[in-house]
């Protein structure tokens, strides 16, 4: 294209005015008249244009996402107030971003279960990340503050929050906590301090940083992996960490 539009230009402007910067206004002119006439009698350039410009657009998106990664990666991994399930001194970090009225997290329960359960050595990090709705945002206080007070608890407070249809109500957030056989005054007061409002909104800036944008969302090693999946594809995102 570049050859092309080089060979019209020096048809018709001396060589030393095709710099952009030495053209008059009528040179301007007719480059641009040169360039719209290349453009429709060659309207496939458009298309190669805007097919490269998407290809580098991608590239830069992935380094982008690469470097937050690194850049992050004790945020990720080692923030302390984090739940942590599995093993919590397993070797390989898997990170889980989750809303609890999410009905796709719910279905991906029994698959993170099952890797779990065929994988020790995976530590796992729950990032409670309410995006849908002000009850997720509850459930997710809810959530931190138990893990703050009763650790052991978390995870049947987890599973049971993600054991219910349609959006999760604030009876059904409280039943879950006193049947877990504690007290919903002291949770609720604790969720509602400041560090976990303040942890709720980093978890919420990280996602940013990511490209995280929906529930569930997965980082394993170098890889984010969006949406809904199976135990397998988990295993073998795990398992290429070792390669």
């Amino acid at each position: 294209m570049l050859r092309t539009l080089v060979v019209l230009l020096s048809l018709t402007l001396p060589a030393a005015t095709v710099s952009a910067q030495s053209l008059t206004d009528a040179q301007e002119a007719a480059v641009r008249e040169l360039i719209r006439e290349h453009l429709i009698e060659n309207p496939e350039i458009l298309a190669e244009a805007f097919e490269a410009l998407q290809a580098r657009q991608q590239q830069a998106e992935v380094k982008a996402r690469q470097d937050a990664l690194a850049e992050l990666s004790d945020v990720l991994r080692n923030a302390g107030d984090d739940p942590i399930g599995g093993n919590p001194d397993g070797t390989i970090t898997v990170v889980e971003f989750f809303d609890y009225n999410c009905p796709f997290c719910r279905r991906v329960k029994p698959e993170v279960i099952t890797l779990l359960e065929n994988d020790e050595r995976i530590r796992y990090v729950f990032k409670e990340f309410p995006i849908l709705s002000e009850s997720s945002a509850q459930a997710a206080r809810v959530a931190l503050a138990v893990w703050d007070i009763d650790p052991a608890s978390y995870w049947d407070v987890h599973n049971a929050l993600m054991g219910h249809d349609g959006t999760l109500t604030e009876d059904q957030i409280r039943a879950v906590v006193v049947e877990a056989g504690l007290d919903w005054d002291a949770v609720v007061a604790r969720g509602d301090d400041e560090d976990i409002t303040q942890k709720i909104r980093q978890t919420l800036q990280t996602a940013q940083r990511l490209g995280i944008n929906g529930t569930p969302s997965f980082v394993i090693g170098s890889e984010i992996i969006p949406g809904f999946v199976e135990a397998e594809q988990l295993a073998a995102a795990v398992a290429a960490i070792d390669r």
